[in-house]
């Protein structure tokens, strides 16, 4: 069963120590009425959720389900109990019941820095937080231990992709699909975002925004560094 926004809020409260709404409005850095209107509307902006895992290193699974590990690298812990950031000591036994859960989810590192949809940069290569996916969903894209996450930087692949949408990356995709795709592109070791083409021996560089051109390349200038899979976006900026 899916929790409902309310429940992951108030799941939130629990585990910051917060005592109502208005403590967790002040520790989300937002006005009450928001936190309000996720409860109504029943929708949170995922953005923020994993803000907070970067934040504070909660597992987004926890966050969501209660379930599973609260912090990366500690015990499993189960909500109701007081955790502290260097683990959930007293809670290890009673929270053995809720292991075998874990293998419900697949965690994706997201790499420190965005990766440009536009001129393109060099993206850092630190982890800054691991994201929890649906093994059974993630086992039907690819390898899961060669996928990574990365926020986008930049205006040329809108509407599609939008500048601070987080994208997953299949890096076992390194090759160019015939039909073609939105693609992690090293170019002279500047990394983009860009939708490709093949040619005959040329590789199409386009983006999704019309002021930007297209352009084309020779084949071995490109270095592909694995597919656009998914994407998430901040509802509310």
């Amino acid at each position: 069963m899916t929790p409902s926004s309310s429940e992951i809020l108030d799941r939130i409260i629990t585990v910051k120590n917060l005592k109502n709404d208005a403590g967790l409005a002040r520790y989300l850095k937002v006005r009450p009425a928001i936190i309000s209107n996720w409860r109504t509307r029943g929708t949170i902006p995922y953005d923020m959720l994993f803000s907070i895992c970067e934040q504070d290193g909660f597992t987004l699974d926890f966050i969501i389900s209660g379930r599973g590990p609260i912090y990366f690298g500690d015990s499993v812990g189960v909500m109701g109990d007081a955790p502290s950031r260097g683990g959930v000591a007293g809670v290890e036994e009673r929270a053995k019941a809720y292991a075998p859960g874990n293998d419900e989810f697949v965690y994706i590192s997201q790499v420190t820095g965005r990766i440009s949809a536009g001129k393109g940069r060099i993206p850092e290569n630190s982890v800054d937080v691991k994201i929890a996916f649906r093994r059974e969903w993630i086992k039907r894209k690819g390898r899961p231990e060669n996928m990574v996450l990365i926020k986008v930087d930049g205006d040329s692949m809108e509407p599609s992709l939008m500048s601070g949408d987080l994208v997953l990356i299949d890096r076992n995709r390194d090759f160019i699909d015939p039909q073609g795709g939105i693609y992690a592109l090293a170019l002279e070791d500047i990394i983009m975002i860009k939708r490709v083409q093949i040619l005959t021996d040329r590789v199409k560089i386009l983006s999704d925004n019309p002021k930007y051109e297209a352009f084309d390349v020779p084949s071995d200038r490109i270095k592909v560094n694995g597919k656009v899979i998914w994407f998430a976006r901040e509802l509310e900026r």
